[in-house]
């Protein structure tokens, strides 16, 4: 049987061809009843407002055993809400081999959290510890991946034949490599491919309040990989999962808390600038303590950092030191610092 491969273009085309897909999925008269689908994603290289490279979704495919649907997404912030609603179902399962980048980078370019089952994960389990998808493949499938067209972070908005055909293999390879699979995970009996039930990836299930809390145990990280490494190497709760869901969890966990830790360090350096220039007990008009602030302050967590931006994250500063009980608020005017 010859695999179709389907390219969507447009946003219509792509509404278009998610609803499509998703009712062949869950039609009850279909012959295959299994819900699932091949999960893969190329990305792109773009540089952002602050002239950085960062890298974006820039085509999502997806499989059946029958056809691959390639998504073109380089040019949206926002996903169509049929293939948004597609990937975040949970009536259908995707299925991808090292997930973690993939899933990360959903998170940041489409602020979605999705749930794939990682077959890396389960190869790991069974005795393939280090496999990419190519092992596995020729392993359990007997056929060799063509990884002769693979390139990354370039541009995916135009694509020959050759290079349609590479981006539709990953997901159909997803789809073999799970129905060789599958069957053993079943049996009650003694075997190599019995494993426990398959793990998915859970970005949103993460204890910050627990982390940090064990942060404040520990001396404290100057940078965002150091924060990493702590968490990696010493956090007992993630002990036991593997290096993949570990370094899963710890970059989220760090963007997080990073980001916290950013917005105390500005409430403590405008304690400090305040105090130091500034008698107790001596009112001051508040514009001028704000236009202080902003000119004295520096790099705030903002993003992205506009006059406007940073003006309402100034204001924001200032009442939190007002709660704090570091100023007094005479009136809406005046200021003062506290005794």
């Amino acid at each position: 049987m010859e695999r179709k491969i389907y390219i969507y273009r447009t946003i219509q085309e792509i509404e278009t061809g998610a609803n499509r897909l998703a009712k062949e999925l869950t039609d009850s008269k279909r012959s295959d009843p299994a819900r699932y689908l091949g999960f893969d994603e190329e990305y792109s290289t773009i540089i952002d407002s602050k002239e950085a490279k960062k890298n974006r979704v820039s085509l999502i495919q997806l499989a059946t055993n029958e056809a691959a649907h390639l998504f073109h997404v380089h040019e949206l912030a926002v996903l169509p809400p049929a293939l948004e609603s597609l990937l975040m179902t949970e009536k259908i399962v995707k299925i991808g081999y090292a997930t973690t980048n993939d899933i990360l980078l959903t998170r940041s370019t489409f602020s979605l959290s999705i749930r794939v089952l990682d077959l890396q994960q389960i190869i790991t389990l069974i005795g393939g510890s280090g496999w990419g998808l190519s092992d596995a493949i020729q392993k359990y499938c007997g056929y060799s991946l063509d990884k002769t067209q693979q390139w990354s972070g370039r541009e995916w908005s135009t694509m020959n034949e050759k290079q349609i055909r590479y981006a539709a293999m990953d997901a159909f390879a997803c789809v073999d490599l799970w129905q060789a699979i599958s069957p053993c995970l079943c049996r009650n009996i003694p075997s190599p491919m019995v494993v426990p039930i398959p793990i998915f990836s859970k970005t949103e299930k993460i204890d910050y309040a627990d982390i940090r809390e064990w942060l404040k145990t520990i001396p404290a990280a100057s940078n965002k990989e150091s924060m990493s490494n702590q968490l990696m190497n010493s956090y007992a709760p993630w002990s036991k999962l593997s290096h993949s869901m570990k370094k899963e969890l710890c970059d989220i966990a760090v963007e997080e808390l990073w980001k916290e830790k950013d917005v105390e360090e500005e409430v403590t350096r405008a304690i400090n600038l305040l105090i130091s220039t500034h008698p107790t007990g001596v009112s001051r008009k508040k514009t001028k303590i704000l236009a202080q602030l902003y000119n004295s302050i520096g790099l705030l967590s903002c993003e992205p950092c506009t006059k406007e931006k940073k003006q309402e994250r100034i204001a924001e500063i200032l009442e939190e030191l007002i709660r704090e009980g570091w100023i007094k608020k005479y009136n809406e005017l005046e200021i003062c610092l506290a005794d």
